[in-house]
């Protein structure tokens, strides 16, 4: 993240815990996640060179 900041970029971190859950429901869990993580990564990806998208003048 440090780096991303270093280069002008906004980011978030949020934390996924998954307190309280085993065997296949927990498997069922990370697949889940690493899938919206696979799906959100591609989207950006594609919208890499889009005009729109501006460096965050925000520093905090």
């Amino acid at each position: 993240m440090d780096l991303c900041k270093q280069q002008g970029w906004r980011t978030w971190l949020f934390p996924v815990e998954a307190l309280g859950t085993t065997g296949r429901e927990r498997r069922v869990a990370i697949q889940r996640l690493s899938q919206a993580a696979e799906r959100a990564s591609s989207w950006l990806w594609l919208r890499r060179e889009e005009k729109s998208w501006r460096q965050s003048t925000n520093t905090q």
